[in-house]
């Protein structure tokens, strides 16, 4: 937890980026309800877009305060992680240096230094807190009761709904725990986990049914049916195989780790390597041991093949550009490094010193070079100077207008959704106006009011939503 603190202190000087503006105009202008159940790009963030919207009610729009809450999910991360290891395979050192390397690694700037990806950093919280759970049951060699599936149903749902990625994991999770534990649960335990993903997939299906995606603000063409998805099976698995090589392979190298050289012989050499330790370790293991490592490294696939599944169509000509994208590693990457200890504990019975001194000095060295240089974030300098310029045009015409009258303000597109605009209708967010609603709290500045001329006709479609844009947009006269 001090390393991640350490390595990631940049962080609370992160800014709001793309999906952020649009999340945070829906929380402000009211639209909470589409804003839970709506899918984005097919995700269905409901969990997510809670955890923003209440940053946001306790906050502001001060974005600072939602990477503070990111890094202290993070260090909180690293000491779940390190305990959940420390239970399984009862190793602190090992668990510790595990930890240490997996919290420093440089493709969680991906999932931290972005508020919309925050949700993967969820998904990995209620993970460990699952899995910790296993692993109690375990220890006491009994099977999960009703009240464990329910609350792992809880569980499955906050992880599905918190990105994309989770939707894999939160599927396979049942049927996991059970590779781990290896033992059936009870019948009844069975029907709720059965019933559980029923509940998850049906209400996944409805809500991309209700929200048919030329329809949704978040995308103005048609994405790949699901069917002609599937139609890819060589593509999906392409991908998949592209994730879980680059996942490792940054896992193992830390700071030297360059995403711009890749593909290169190290991104084939380190998986090897790591599936090479953990077919010993499965040889050389435990029973118990062997179901953990199983358990965790179909864990790690779930997730990945979850990404794969959305993003294979898009990205199967260039697999290894799309499998860079560093937000999608972090919940995955985390049960490898968790499958990686269990493997190191197999081996340190057999040199236990040479395992030990490895680990430890592999995580030092990590600690020492980030401890001098800490982790560089994606500052978003754009979002943030348009925002700015934004705001700057807003209270200078505030200034100009005498006391009492009403502000009008020749409504523009804003840059700092410049990125976002290519995949969504034109006014999807309502130009600075879209910007007044996340920043000011009242449609009165000073004891003025203040409106928005829209300057084209397609602008006022955004009124439709109702909330305060209703009354903030109004036609050119």
């Amino acid at each position: 937890a001090a390393l991640a603190l350490i390595a990631w202190r940049n962080l609370p000087d992160g800014y709001y980026f793309a999906d952020d503006f649009q999340i945070l105009y829906e929380v402000a202008n009211g639209n909470m309800v589409s804003l839970l159940f709506e899918p984005e790009w097919r995700h269905v963030n409901t969990t997510r877009n809670a955890l923003l919207a209440i940053e946001y009610f306790l906050f502001g729009a001060r974005p600072g305060a939602f990477y503070v809450v990111a890094l202290a999910l993070h260090c909180v991360n690293g000491f779940l992680l390190y305990r959940l290891s420390k239970r399984v395979t009862r190793q602190p050192a090992i668990s510790a240096a595990v930890a240490a390397i997996w919290v420093l690694s440089p493709l969680h700037v991906g999932t931290l230094s972005w508020c919309a990806a925050h949700g993967h950093a969820l998904i990995a919280t209620t993970l460990f807190w699952m899995l910790g759970r296993v692993a109690a049951l375990g220890e006491a060699v009994s099977a999960p009761s009703l009240r464990d599936a329910l609350l792992w149903g809880l569980g499955m749902f906050v992880i599905a709904t918190s990105y994309g990625v989770g939707l894999g994991i939160a599927m396979a999770f049942p049927l996991i725990s059970i590779v781990i534990r290896g033992s059936w649960p009870s019948p009844s335990v069975r029907l709720v986990f059965a019933a559980e993903m029923a509940v998850l997939a049906a209400g996944y299906l409805t809500l991309q049914a209700l929200y048919p995606v030329p329809h949704t603000r978040w995308t103005p063409t048609v994405l790949p049916a699901l069917g002609t998805i599937l139609s890819h099976p060589g593509a999906i698995a392409l991908l998949g195989i592209e994730f879980s090589k680059v996942g490792v392979t940054a896992l193992a190298l830390g700071p030297m780790f360059r995403p711009d050289e890749m593909p290169s012989i190290l991104i084939w050499l380190v998986p090897c390597g790591f599936v090479t330790l953990w077919i010993a370790s499965l040889y050389r293991g435990t029973p118990s041991e062997r179901r953990w490592l199983a358990g965790l490294v179909l864990l790690g696939l779930a997730g990945y093949a979850g990404v794969a599944l959305g993003k294979g169509f898009q990205w199967a000509e260039d697999p290894t550009r799309g499998a860079l994208e560093a937000r999608y590693h972090y919940a995955p990457q985390a049960m490898w490094a968790l499958a990686t200890a269990v493997a190191l504990s197999v081996l340190h019975r057999r040199a236990p010193r040479a395992v030990t001194s490895t680990a430890a000095a592999c995580a030092v060295a990590l600690a020492i070079v980030l401890i001098e240089r800490p982790i560089e974030m994606r500052p978003h300098l754009h979002e943030r100077q348009s925002t700015e310029r934004a705001l700057a045009e807003i209270h200078e015409a505030v200034s100009r207008t005498p006391p009492g009258e009403t502000v009008y303000i020749v409504n523009r597109p804003f840059e700092g959704m410049a990125f976002l605009s290519q995949f969504q209708e034109k006014w999807a967010f309502p130009g600075i106006a879209g910007v007044f609603v996340v920043f000011f709290e009242h449609d009165e500045i000073g004891g003025r009011r203040v409106r928005f001329i829209a300057i084209e006709p397609e602008q006022m479609e955004a009124t439709q939503r109702g909330g305060r844009i209703s009354s903030l947009l109004v036609p050119r006269p």
